[in-house]
C-alpha cells in the first residue's frame, strides 16, 4: 500500500486492479505467505477493515484509499489555483476538479487523472452527493466569527455587553460582504481536508460505526509486539485455527 500511494494520488485505479489489491492485502494477512496458497478467511473484510476502537484491526481499504488520496489532489488544486497544475487544468477544462464536479457535464474526452479527481466515473457518480464542498465561511459560525461578532455589536447590545439577534444579523451580513466563497471540508469543523478523514468518511459510508469499547484501545496500546496483539485479537473474536473451528469448515 505505502508504495502505490503516490501512483494512487495521482491516478484513478482501474476496479480489477483495486479488488486484486485488496484481495493480496486479505491473502497476506491471514495466510502471510504467498508460497501458503489460498489461506482461510477466518473473519469478514468488513470487520478487518473497521477502525481498531471500534472491534476492527485497521486495515486499508485501496478502494476508498484510492479516492481519499485523489480528493486531496483536487483540494490542493482548489486552494491554490495559482499553481501550475491548477493554472493548466483550469484553463483547459474551465474550471478545478471540485467545481466540474458539481456540474453535471460529461468531459469523455479529459485525461483519466482529471477524471479521476473529479469523480466523472460512471460508477463514482455517488461521489458529487457525498463531497458537497461549495459553502460560504459567513454561514458557518466558526470561533473566529464568534469573536468578530462579538467585538462588532451595535445598539444596546454595545451598551450591555451582549449580543442580541439584530446585530448578529447585520455582523453576518457585514463580514459576508469582507470575505469571499471559499470551499470547505464539512466534515471538520476547521473545513480542511485530510486523507485520513476522507477515508474514514467514505468507510463509515460503506458501514457505520458501532460503539468503540476502551478494551480495544488498551489492547492496540498494549505494550506488546505486533504479532500479539493481533493474535489476542483473533483469540478474542474466534478467528483461530483450533480443531473446532477447523471441524466446522470441514477441515
Amino acid at each position: 500500500m505505502a508504495l502505490a500511494a503516490h501512483i494512487m494520488s495521482i491516478y484513478l485505479f482501474p476496479k480489477k486492479v483495486l479488488d486484486r489489491a485488496n484481495s493480496t492485502v486479505l491473502s497476506f494477512y491471514w495466510g502471510g505467505s504467498e508460497k501458503v496458497g489460498k489461506p482461510m478467511y477466518w473473519k469478514k473484510q468488513n470487520l478487518l477493515e473497521a477502525r481498531k476502537e471500534d472491534r476492527g484491526v485497521g486495515l486499508r481499504n485501496i478502494n476508498s484509499l484510492n479516492q481519499a488520496l485523489l480528493f486531496r489532489q483536487a483540494w490542493r488544486i482548489s486552494k491554490k489555483p495559482k499553481c501550475l497544475v491548477g493554472r493548466l487544468l483550469t484553463s483547459k477544462y474551465s474550471g478545478s476538479p471540485i467545481h466540474v464536479a458539481k456540474r453535471t457535464q460529461n468531459l469523455r474526452s479529459a485525461s483519466w487523472a482529471f477524471r479521476g479527481m473529479s469523480g466523472l466515473r460512471k460508477e463514482d457518480r455517488e461521489w458529487k452527493k457525498h463531497f458537497d464542498l461549495n459553502r460560504t465561511l459567513g454561514r458557518k459560525l466558526t470561533g473566529q466569527f464568534q469573536k468578530e461578532c462579538y467585538f462588532r455589536p451595535k445598539g444596546k447590545a454595545r451598551e450591555s455587553g451582549g449580543l442580541n439577534e439584530r446585530s448578529e444579523l447585520e455582523c453576518a451580513k457585514s463580514l459576508a460582504m469582507d470575505r469571499e466563497d471559499e470551499t470547505i471540508w464539512i466534515h471538520r469543523e476547521d473545513g480542511k481536508y485530510f486523507v485520513k478523514s476522507g477515508y474514514w468518511f467514505l468507510q463509515d459510508l460503506k458501514q457505520p460505526r458501532k460503539e468503540s469499547s476502551d478494551f480495544w484501545k488498551i489492547l492496540w496500546k498494549a505494550q506488546l509486539s505486533q504479532r500479539w496483539r493481533s493474535f489476542c485479537w483473533k483469540l478474542v473474536h474466534n478467528a483461530l485455527p483450533t480443531k473446532d473451528n477447523l471441524r466446522k469448515r470441514k477441515v
